[in-house]
C-alpha cells in the first residue's frame, strides 16, 4: 500500500512539474514576445504611445518622450493623457494653445476621446508632428507621433520659389518693358525729327526769309541738341535693358555652376577705368554726386566679373541714392583689398541686410519699381565676389545709408593714390 501510496505521489509530483514547466515556459514565451514588442516599439523612428481603456499611458517608446521633452514632462506609465496635454500647456509647449489654454485642452480631449483624427501640431520650439490616433477593439488607443518638420520647410520652401518666381516674372515684364517703350518712343521721334519741336520752330524760321542768321544757328543748335537728348535716353534705357538681360543670363550660368573666372594680373586703377565709364553718366541722370578715389594696388582677378561685381554695388547705391551722395574707396590693409561702396540712401533694416542677397529677393517692392530693378543685382555680385575667394557683406542703419565692402585676400603693399 505504501509503494502504491509512493507511485501515486511520485506520478502528481511528475505532473506538477509538468504543468509547471509548462507554465514557466509560457511565461517566458510570454516574456520574451513582450520583450520583442518593446524592443520594437522602441526601434521606430516615431512616437509611439498606447493608453488604457481610462486613459492611462501603458507604454510609450523613447521617441516619444522626446516629442514631449520628457525629462520636464513626466511621461510614465499610469499617468493620465489629460495630465500630459496640461503639463504640456502650462510649459508652453503649444503656440495654439497661447491665450486660449482651457478651450485649446478641452478640444485636444475631444479629438484624443475620438480617437479617429489625423492632425497637425506645432510645437513651441518649431518642431510640427503629424498626429494619428486610433481606437483599438478593446477600448485603447493608440497614437503615433511623427516629425515633419522637414516636409513643412521643403514646403515652405517650394512655396517661397515659387511666390518669388512668380513676383520675379511680374517685375521683369515690367522692367523690360519700360525701358524698351522709351527706346521705341525715342527712336520714333528720331525716326521723324521733324515732329520734334525744335524742328517745327526751325522749319517755321527758314521759311521766313527775314530770320537773322543768328537765329537760324541757334536754333539749329537747340535741334541738335534735341537730337542728342533722345539719342542719349535711348542710349541709357538701351544700357539698362541690356544689364537686366546681362543679369539674368549671368545667373543662369551661375546656377548651372558654368561661370569660369578668367584670372589676369591687373591693378584696382584699371577697375575704376572701366567702371567710371558705365556709372558716370548713371549718376549724372539720378543727379547724384559721385566719388571715386583708389590707391593702385596690383591684384590677379577676372576683370569682367570683379568690375560686373562692383558696377552692380554702384548701380545699386546710385539708384537708392537719388540725389545724394555715393563713395568707392579703394584700399589696402594688412590682409584684404577693400573695395568700399557707401551711399546716403534710405538704408536697410537689420533683419533684411542678409536677405538682400537672395535672388529676386527686393527689400522695398514699391522702392524697387521705382527706382527698378529684379532683384538679382546684388546676389550676382556676391556670388562672383566669393568665385574670387572674398566676401561681400553689408553695415547700413535707417535712414543713415549703406556700406557695401567687398574683401579679398591681399598682401600687396600700397602703390600710389589715384
Amino acid at each position: 500500500a505504501a509503494g502504491a501510496t509512493w507511485t501515486i505521489l511520485a506520478g502528481t509530483a511528475g505532473f506538477l512539474i509538468l504543468v509547471l514547466h509548462t507554465f514557466l515556459s509560457l511565461f517566458r514565451s510570454r516574456e520574451i514576445a513582450q520583450t520583442r514588442l518593446e524592443q520594437a516599439i522602441e526601434s521606430l523612428q516615431d512616437g509611439f504611445a498606447l493608453y488604457d481603456e481610462d486613459d492611462r499611458l501603458v507604454l510609450c517608446n523613447e521617441k516619444y518622450k522626446q516629442t514631449y521633452l520628457a525629462p520636464e514632462a513626466g511621461i510614465a506609465p499610469g499617468v493620465q493623457f489629460e495630465d500630459l496635454v496640461r503639463s504640456g500647456v502650462a510649459r508652453g509647449l503649444y503656440p495654439a494653445a497661447e491665450g486660449r489654454e482651457e478651450a485649446w485642452i478641452q478640444e485636444r480631449l475631444r479629438v484624443h476621446e475620438e480617437a479617429s483624427a489625423e492632425f497637425e501640431e506645432l510645437l513651441s520650439d518649431g518642431r510640427w508632428l503629424k498626429i494619428s490616433e486610433r481606437e483599438t477593439p478593446d477600448g485603447s488607443t493608440v497614437g503615433l507621433r511623427v516629425d515633419i518638420t522637414e516636409l513643412k520647410t521643403s514646403i515652405a520652401r517650394a512655396e517661397e520659389a515659387n511666390r518669388a518666381k512668380s513676383e520675379f516674372l511680374q517685375v521683369i515684364s515690367h522692367e523690360l518693358r519700360t525701358p524698351l517703350t522709351a527706346v521705341i518712343g525715342f527712336l520714333s521721334f528720331l525716326a521723324k525729327p521733324e515732329l520734334l519741336p525744335a524742328a517745327r520752330k526751325m522749319a517755321i524760321a527758314l521759311a521766313d526769309e527775314t530770320t537773322p542768321r543768328e537765329d537760324l544757328v541757334r536754333l539749329n543748335g537747340e535741334q541738335l541738341k534735341s537730337l542728342s537728348d533722345f539719342a542719349t535716353r535711348a542710349q541709357v534705357s538701351s544700357d539698362h535693358l541690356l544689364r537686366l538681360i546681362g543679369d539674368v543670363l549671368v545667373w543662369s550660368k551661375l546656377e548651372r555652376h558654368e561661370v569660369m573666372l578668367d584670372m589676369q594680373p591687373i591693378t584696382t586703377l584699371d577697375l575704376v577705368d572701366r567702371l567710371k565709364a558705365q556709372v558716370e553718366e548713371l549718376a549724372r541722370a539720378r543727379k547724384v554726386d559721385l566719388s571715386i578715389r583708389a590707391d593702385e594696388v596690383g591684384l590677379t582677378a577676372d576683370p569682367d566679373r570683379l568690375t560686373q561685381a562692383l558696377l552692380n554695388l554702384l548701380s545699386n547705391a546710385i539708384k537708392f541714392a537719388e540725389k545724394g551722395k555715393v563713395m568707392l574707396r579703394v584700399e589696402q590693409t594688412d590682409k584684404a583689398l577693400l573695395f568700399r561702396v557707401l551711399d546716403s540712401g534710405p538704408g536697410i533694416p537689420e533683419h533684411l541686410q542678409e536677405k538682400i542677397f537672395e535672388r529676386f529677393y527686393q527689400a522695398d517692392t514699391s522702392k524697387t519699381r521705382a527706382h527698378g530693378g529684379i532683384g538679382l543685382g546684388l546676389s550676382i555680385a556676391r556670388h562672383l565676389v566669393e568665385l574670387h575667394g572674398g566676401r561681400l557683406t553689408v553695415y547700413s542703419e535707417p535712414g543713415k545709408g549703406s556700406e557695401f565692402t567687398i574683401a579679398l585676400p591681399r598682401k600687396q603693399k600700397l602703390r600710389r593714390a589715384a
